[in-house]
């Protein structure tokens, strides 16, 4: 049994103990064909002394998720103990038992289960931040005994029920509750799954050799991944690869020398940086073959971004030259760069768009010559560069847009100790919100403490996936190098335990409409175990299904105000539709009577919800966002 850490510790202390587990090992993946009991021992260790027959069955099978395989797990547990009650149970407790495993199986049904915000293994987690109880928290709060389960999580919420028996506290109660309900100690043990990192990350395609900086996606789920590399997945490469969705391939004799951004134009892929093949700042595939030219002429010339808009690509870089550097913007149209007027006092580092305007984020302050001030973030509009919002206080590295129109912005953390933004938004409005501006505990990397920053961004739904150099804690929710912030100030949830920073993110969609969302960086290991500078995991809320296990399909995703479902049969009587929320509460309930229905959203909040399925069978929820 794995030593447990009580809610009770501080965040610095979690937060080292985070430190020295990353070489944890890794887990068996739900994907991975292996008898039954092999996946049953990865949730609980108990099936060996609770159930060996299990051991028996020796056909491997799979999972498409981790919580397919706790539901499982869930349903497996119950279906014995049905058969198999407690000795010496009064009557009264075998029929508060029978109905609490009918509970139990509902709730494996609903799929929805506690994330392990805080341990970078597989571990018990009571009742998560999001308010999910695990499952015998939530057979004692079916019970009518909240109380009880909202106080075990206070004092000890990572221990396992073993642990739990054994607190002078917290044992009398849970023993007692349990005899009132039919069971014993060893059973809830039984019941009680682990859950593994909140996401698991793990190496896409067996990972490149060498950090990767740039990830772009092409029509069809292919990426493009570029860095400093030589080999992607086993296949030689030069610093840039195509993963076309079950392997590397090389994109021609790849590109020498420092890759930095890039950006997709019509079916061109564009690299840029310095000293590519040779002295040049840009790199062009056209589909067949790489070219090269320079964009900032001059001493050094370098790229540091590159964004397309209406058609047009632009890129920011600087100009050296004897008077020093020149930091400015050049629009491509046609065969043509021409120059936007006006230079930054400080490098470009990133571009996007709002409101179908350009954007540009960076160290600048100022412009050039009229002193107008643009303080690290702008937008070029009839009259040239200006100031976004109200600015924000310090360097910008990245930009994302939601699909409602909202801009966020990613960059420093710290300024030696002075606290800056980390984390900001701009809606409609002319001012920029802060998102982490309470969150004191940035750590940047073990060599450069103090450098703290969001390096990339990946808009998802009405919040935003953040990564860079950082350790940001929060109570006990600690993530490393990535987070994902909801688009409220101070609400996250961490994303990863990486080794090191993550240099870019890029979501991905597979062909049953899962978003997985992919991770390149200088990091090594993941959440799941080694992953050499490329991850993947599949993020959303629940069981991600497909049409055949969940008996419908339902689009668009993300939706604003109407969610349509198509069902693969007709309805039987009494079928109905059921929406969830993030917390596992039914916000939506809708009666279906023929194969196609139309849902009403517009009045729920932005965030992640499921749809079920009622229709007298097992139901599997399918995952969607609300903008």
């Amino acid at each position: 049994m794995k030593a447990t850490q009580p809610k009770m510790k501080t965040a610095s202390t979690l937060a080292f103990a985070v430190l020295l587990s990353l070489a944890a090992q890794a887990q068996l993946a739900p994907q991975a064909e292996a008898p039954l009991y092999r996946h049953m021992l990865e949730v609980n260790a108990q099936w060996q002394h609770m159930d060996p027959a299990l051991a028996q069955a020796t056909e491997p099978v799979h999972f498409s998720n981790e919580a397919a395989r706790i539901a499982k797990h869930l349903h497996l547990v119950a279906a014995f103990l049905r058969t198999h009650p407690a000795p010496n149970s009064a009557p009264s407790a075998l029929a508060q038992r029978n109905t609490l495993l009918n509970d139990l199986d509902a709730y494996a049904d609903r799929g929805i289960f506690p994330k392990n915000y805080v341990l970078p293994y597989r571990n018990p987690v009571f009742i998560d931040p999001g308010g999910t109880a695990c499952a015998v928290g939530q057979l004692m709060i079916e019970s009518g005994h909240r109380d009880l389960a909202e106080s075990i999580d206070h004092e000890q919420e990572l221990a396992y029920v073993a642990e739990l028996l054994d607190s002078p506290t917290l044992g009398p109660p849970i023993a007692a509750w349990a005899e009132e309900h039919g069971f014993t100690g060893d059973e809830l043990a039984w019941i009680q799954p682990g859950y593994p990192p909140a996401t698991e990350w793990n190496a896409l395609g067996g990972g490149t050799d060498g950090p990767v900086k740039v990830l772009l996606n092409l029509p069809g789920s292919s990426i493009v991944v570029a860095g400093a590399f030589t080999s992607a997945g086993g296949v030689a490469v030069q610093n840039v690869a195509l993963w076309n969705g079950t392997g590397f391939q090389p994109l021609g004799s790849g590109v020498s020398g420092t890759i930095v951004c890039g950006a997709v134009k019509g079916n061109d892929i564009y690299l840029g940086g310095y000293n590519l093949n040779g002295i040049n700042d840009l790199a062009r595939w056209d589909g067949t073959q790489w070219s090269f030219s320079t964009v900032f002429d001059g001493k050094f010339p370098q790229v540091f971004a590159l964004h397309v808009l209406d058609d047009v690509l632009y890129a920011a870089g600087e100009t050296q030259g004897f008077a020093g550097p020149d930091e400015y913007v050049m629009g491509l149209s046609g065969d043509t760069w021409t120059p936007l007027p006006g230079h930054f006092n400080a490098p470009v580092r990133c571009l996007g768009e709002r409101n179908g305007q350009l954007v540009a984020g960076g160290g600048f302050t100022a412009m050039v010559g009229g002193g107008l001030i643009v303080q690290h973030v702008a937008f070029f509009g009839t009259s040239g560069w200006e100031q976004l919002g109200n600015g924000l206080e310090g360097p910008v590295n990245a930009l994302a847009n939601t699909a409602d129109g909202t801009l966020f912005a990613g960059g420093a953390m710290y300024n030696g100790t002075t606290p800056l933004f980390g984390l900001a938004r701009i809606g409609m409005g002319p001012t920029w919100e802060l998102l982490l501006p309470n969150l004191a505990n940035y750590i940047g990397t073990p060599s450069s403490p103090d450098l703290a920053e969001v390096r990339t961004l990946a808009a998802d739904g009405a919040g935003v996936w953040a990564g860079g150099s950082f350790t940001v804690s929060q109570g006990t929710l600690i993530g490393n190098h990535l987070a994902y912030c909801n688009g409220v100030p101070d609400a996250f949830e961490p994303g990863a335990f990486f080794n090191e920073p993550v240099n870019a993110l890029v979501p991905a969609f597979g062909g049953t409409g899962v978003q997985d969302l992919v991770a390149g960086g200088d990091f090594t290991n993941g959440s799941s175990g080694p992953a050499p500078y490329l991850a993947v995991a599949t993020i959303g809320t629940g069981v991600h299904s497909s049409a055949p296990a969940a008996g419908f399909v339902l689009s668009p995703n993300p939706a604003q105000n109407e969610l349509r479902i198509l069902l693969e049969q007709a309805p039987g009587a009494g079928a109905h539709l059921e929406v969830l929320d993030a917390q596992g509460r039914t916000v939506l309930r809708n009666p279906v009577a023929d194969r196609s229905a139309t849902l009403d959203i517009q009045s729920l909040a932005a965030g992640r919800y499921s749809v079920v399925l009622h229709n007298g069978s097992g139901a599997a929820p399918v995952a969607f966002i609300k903008h």
